[in-house]
């Protein structure tokens, strides 16, 4: 673990998939993160890479040679080298190995750098291109929060806050897969109640959302978190359906294979291209309100 803190904040983050596992504010006593109990989802915050969403079988095709990958990808299962740490930031890095080659044919670096700010984290994730041929990817975030955040607050207390008005439309994931299913989900609108039917059909997933931001905020105590983040294209929103009591918000630069296409993971739909040498970079940041 590695850990850091100023007078407002403590960071915690694993080596194992350079996963948050908290964001703790001192001066309320408020943790943020979801901790990871196994009776719902035992993850606190794994990274999406090289896929988000799934591929058809666990089973893609390069040059026509298979490969196979469970949902999400290799990065969550993999311990990240620490190249550097200071009072305020540090920075992990995965590479490509002989083992992360029998699973995804490019040689890649990922890193991922934590910078403590006095209200928040923000994080910062490159990948470069390592490899003499061009290389295809997805990445994204599952990062969990906790909802309720307050203990006198309910689930249904609290509500989704984007930065703009959308008109969107949610489409559907059959066990990680893009159905062909979509339906009206925001007309004009910017505000989102959560409940608990909200997320029955599972994922809400929003393709080429405008906005750049989404806060989740209690109605009731009004403690509330900011996800801004730049260089992703769609949004997910995600719990277990369960009465699970947190909320993943998932920006993603990557589609899930879509159902009855197959093809080679170059022309897969959403994937992102880097040629040799290139590095591609997005970030977030996770602001206490």
């Amino acid at each position: 673990m590695t850990k850091l803190q100023n007078d407002n904040i403590e960071l915690t983050v694993s080596n194992h998939g350079a996963e948050i596992h908290s964001l703790f504010d001192k001066r309320t006593c408020t943790e943020y993160i979801w901790q990871g109990d196994p009776t719902y989802w035992h993850w606190h915050g794994p990274i999406c890479f090289p896929i988000t969403g799934r591929v058809h079988d666990d089973t893609y095709t390069v040059d026509k040679k298979p490969y196979h990958l469970t949902v999400h990808g290799f990065a969550r299962d993999f311990d990240f080298n620490l190249l550097k740490k200071t009072e305020n930031n540090f920075i992990y890095e995965l590479k490509y190995s002989d083992e992360t080659l029998k699973i995804y044919p490019y040689k890649f670096s990922l890193k991922i750098e934590y910078i403590l700010q006095s209200n928040g984290v923000e994080v910062l994730y490159s990948v470069e291109n390592l490899d003499d041929k061009d290389i295809y990817f997805g990445i994204g975030l599952h990062t969990g929060y906790n909802c309720p955040m307050d203990k006198n607050d309910d689930f249904e207390d609290y509500e989704f806050i984007l930065e703009k008005e959308e008109t969107l439309y949610r489409n559907f994931l059959e066990n990680g897969i893009m159905s062909n299913n979509t339906e009206p989900f925001l007309q004009n609108e910017k505000i989102i109640p959560v409940t608990k039917e909200l997320f029955k059909r599972d994922i809400i997933f929003m393709q080429n959302v405008q906005s750049k931001s989404i806060v989740l905020k209690s109605k009731k105590s009004n403690k509330a978190i900011k996800v801004s983040y730049k260089n992703f294209d769609h949004l997910g929103l995600w719990t277990k359906p369960q009465g699970a009591p947190f909320i993943c918000i998932e920006p993603w630069k990557g589609l899930a294979d879509k159902k009855d296409v197959h093809v080679d993971f170059s022309q897969k739909d959403g994937n992102n291209c880097l040629k040799p040498s290139e590095t591609f970079k997005c970030s977030y940041k996770i602001e206490i309100l």
